[in-house]
């Protein structure tokens, strides 16, 4: 089942000017929540914040009502997909996925049949001894997804993880994403830029805005 995400009054800055600046939201348990926003106004930022890969000037953040500060990224139980991807080259498609498993307590048969099952809910079976850098852009991008999922996260943080697909293919991964979001109860926040797309998978669309605060308009 997945977290209830909230942000108090978040105030954050890369050493100039607030990139987020007074922000407040709330996630539901196992909602699918779309983010849109121009380019630069904190999107990014704000997966970022949450996952404990930037630190906050103020604020808080709760899950299920309990703050995590202190909590490193590997104790959120976040599964996250940014735009770059980071598979690791030089190992198989199976053994990016094992090794993010590996803290979890699996190991040998079992930590190998557990990843396969991933490779198969995102149809790349076929492709466990091959290398990243062999498959093309929207291959990449199933691994990469399964490896999300496969961490067994209450909360995952998606930015733009269909960026650089053929339509076809963006609409096939985000209706195949949203079953398994909704089969699994997972708490998911996805950033966009496409306002289409994020009304069909979503339960909720944020418009993220900036002024004196960091607001938002719902859209959905």
């Amino acid at each position: 089942m997945g977290l209830c995400v909230e942000l108090q009054n978040i105030t954050t800055s890369y050493g100039g000017p607030h990139i987020l600046s007074d922000l407040s939201m709330r996630i539901g348990k196992g909602e699918l929540l779309s983010l849109l926003g121009a380019s630069g106004c904190g999107k990014t930022t704000l997966l970022r914040v949450i996952a404990g890969l930037h630190q906050v000037s103020s604020g808080e953040i709760l899950f299920d009502g309990v703050s995590v500060k202190g909590l490193r990224p590997g104790q959120r139980g976040i599964g996250m997909l940014f735009q770059e991807r980071r598979l690791l080259p030089a190992i198989t498609v199976r053994e990016n996925l094992e090794i993010c498993m590996r803290p979890g307590g699996l190991s040998g048969d079992r930590l190998r049949a557990e990843a396969e099952q991933y490779l198969r809910l995102f149809r790349m079976e076929d492709y466990g001894d091959t290398c990243p850098e062999e498959l093309s852009g929207g291959q990449q991008q199933r691994v990469a997804l399964a490896r999300a999922f496969c961490m067994k996260p209450r909360l995952l943080l998606l930015d733009e993880p269909f960026t650089g697909l053929d339509e076809v293919l963006r609409e096939e991964l985000s209706v195949q994403l949203r079953s398994l979001q909704r089969r699994h109860g997972i708490t998911t926040l996805l950033v966009t830029h496409d306002r289409a797309e994020a009304q069909r998978i979503s339960d909720r669309v944020l418009l993220m805005e900036q002024g004196d605060r960091t607001e938002f308009k719902e859209l959905l």
